[in-house]
């Protein structure tokens, strides 16, 4: 005859198990928080390259004439604003000439390990080939100041990164009139979202140097609080200020 667990054999395992569970949710978390301290400290090392790019040339990148920028329509190189033509609606914007050459420039100058390039293969926006990548995934930084992009009124005319997958995971950039525009997508969880603007900002979706896009993501925030409650769903992409977080604004 067969002897069965007693209550304290199945107690044991229980607490196994409890232990168990609890250490993987414990990694998970460890996991997190060192994605959003990444995150936090490659944006405070791209601050401080532009700055010094700022100290050292008197401009921009991706807006000196020095650099490789041209003017054109609604376009003015050496003005203080990374500018680029609007795309079929908004949050769109054509990925060319100022946008384009932002990151390009900073290679030749403040980021000399890293390659940029403005130019596009095949229609398509590659991480670290035209954009930097980030710790979450393929979402990637695209810089610009105004009030292109379906900025908020509080970034017009602020060096503002957009953190965000840009037309799906493969970067793909639709063409629309004079070159392929960018199409935001969202990037990351709406918790990944509220422990970025928490550990960068005031933790709230719709004030400060953080923002939750409002275009197309409802289900990111409401009222300002991130939704927190859709677990691995991408639901939220940021306007970021630039150089407010590691203190390099002018």
């Amino acid at each position: 005859m067969k002897k069965g667990f007693t209550l304290v054999e199945l107690a044991i395992v229980l607490v196994i198990i409890g232990l168990l569970i609890g250490s993987i949710l414990a990694a998970q978390s460890m996991i997190e928080t060192t994605r959003v301290q990444s995150f936090v400290r490659q944006i405070d090392q791209e601050d401080i390259a532009v700055a010094n790019f700022e100290n050292k040339y008197h401009g921009l990148p991706g807006d000196m004439a020095t650099f490789g920028c041209v003017s054109a329509s609604g376009l003015v190189c050496d003005d203080g604003n990374i500018s680029a033509p609007l795309g079929g609606g908004t949050p769109r914007f054509i990925f060319s000439n100022e946008v384009a050459n932002y990151w390009e420039n900073l290679t030749y100058t403040e980021l000399p390990t890293k390659t940029y390039s403005h130019t596009l293969q095949g229609g398509v926006i590659q991480p670290e080939i035209n954009v930097p990548s980030t710790p979450f995934g393929k979402a990637g930084l695209v810089v610009s100041t105004g009030t292109i992009g379906g900025l908020s009124s509080y970034f017009y005319n602020k060096l503002t990164y957009k953190f965000a997958l840009f037309k799906g995971s493969a970067y793909e950039a639709v063409v629309y009139g004079s070159g392929p525009q960018l199409g935001p997508a969202a990037a990351i969880t709406g918790a990944q979202a509220l422990a970025i603007d928490t550990k960068m900002d005031d933790g709230i979706a719709n004030t400060g140097d953080v923002q939750a896009s409002p275009y197309g993501l409802a289900s990111c925030n409401t009222a300002g609080v991130y939704n927190v409650n859709l677990g691995s769903t991408n639901i939220c992409w940021l306007y970021i200020t630039a150089m407010a977080h590691s203190g390099t604004q002018n």
